[in-house]
């Protein structure tokens, strides 16, 4: 009798102080995968959820690829997040990523213009970050709202691989990871990123060259190799600045000079033409750039021009009628009127 009491109170200790555990801890399932590398464009970013893995080789990698996460998110049937009026049913997800990725972009791979195989029901979910502060930050959270029950979501993340100075200075692997939250009870996925040293990286240093990845089966393959490092031509195609390139910063434009030393004309430069001079009068006399025996044209006038032609018209009529009555009232001597 004593023994069963204290089997009884015993169990009874046990469950009062022992939490409960659940099968299901949340209502939202996630997957965190990379696609294979030799299934997408590196130089571009992509690939869907069915071609992915849970690991990352940085041997099939070099500086300045993209990489692309893909984060599946699951709702199950007994999921019932209201969220608020603004943004019904909100997940918030927490993705952190090595200090040797830049974020780039983030979209949604079940919308109406893409559709990976895994979505389900998920045509009007929104997908938002926030609590992302600056590139130096390798943490952000994932807002992904009206999504409903029994749906599923794949959202595709980009990434740069920012050149180190060092890589061998770097651990051997690190990871890359989403969370999410609900009750005190955490979901989370995670991928490795192994063979860190490994990342090719073909930066000489000189911010005026641009530094060739080469493979011989393109830029999606995992035999990379380092080409030439050809010099970087600055034009910003305005036909208003002069391109020049300095390391370590790299191109700067320096605004050109329209004017023509004429003071009778406005000076500009226009996107994409060049230098522009309009005549300010068709009046105007400038000197110093047209002379008078240099004029452009017949019209050109200088100031008083006109009395001072008409002084030497006049003068000119005179002169000549002068002659005329001249010769007709002294004739020569010899001169035989008919």
């Amino acid at each position: 009798m004593n023994l069963y009491i204290f089997i009884i109170v015993s169990i009874t200790f046990f469950s009062l102080f022992t939490p409960s555990i659940s099968q299901n801890t949340t209502d939202v399932i996630l997957l965190l995968r990379a696609p294979l590398p030799k299934s997408y464009d590196q130089i571009e970013g992509g690939e869907y959820f069915n071609d992915s893995v849970n690991s990352i080789n940085g041997t099939c990698y070099a500086c300045g690829d993209k990489i692309s996460i893909l984060a599946f998110v699951e709702t199950t049937d007994s999921y019932n997040n209201t969220g608020s009026p603004d943004l019904p049913n909100l997940i918030s997800i927490t993705l952190t990523w090595p200090s040797f990725l830049k974020y780039d972009s983030i979209q949604s791979l079940c919308s109406e213009t893409i559709i990976d195989n895994y979505c389900k029901n998920s045509g009007t979910a929104n997908v938002t970050t926030v609590d992302y502060y600056s590139s130096d930050t390798n943490f952000m959270t994932l807002k992904i709202s009206k999504i409903d029950a029994s749906s599923a979501l794949v959202i595709r993340m980009n990434f740069t691989i920012v050149c180190q100075d060092n890589f061998s200075s770097m651990g051997e692997s690190d990871s890359i990871g989403i969370t999410y939250t609900q009750d005190n009870h955490q979901q989370e996925s995670m991928i490795t990123f192994s063979n860190i040293q490994d990342i090719l990286n073909c930066d000489d240093g000189d911010s005026c060259t641009l530094d060739q990845v080469l493979s011989p089966s393109g830029p999606n393959f995992c035999s990379k190799t380092c080409g030439d490092h050809i010099p970087i031509t600055c034009n910003d195609n305005t036909r208003c600045t002069i391109g020049l390139c300095v390391n370590p910063s790299g191109c700067i434009y320096i605004p050109i000079s329209c004017d023509d030393d004429d003071n009778c004309t406005t000076d500009e430069c226009r996107y994409g033409y060049g230098c522009v001079n309009n005549k300010v009068d068709e009046e105007c006399y400038d000197p110093k750039t047209h002379p008078y025996h240099e004029r452009e044209d017949a019209k050109f006038k200088w100031p008083g021009y006109e009395l001072i032609l008409g002084l030497i018209l006049e003068c000119l009529v005179c002169l000549g009628l002068g002659l005329i009555v001249g010769y007709k009232t002294t004739k020569p001597k010899n001169y035989i009127n008919y």
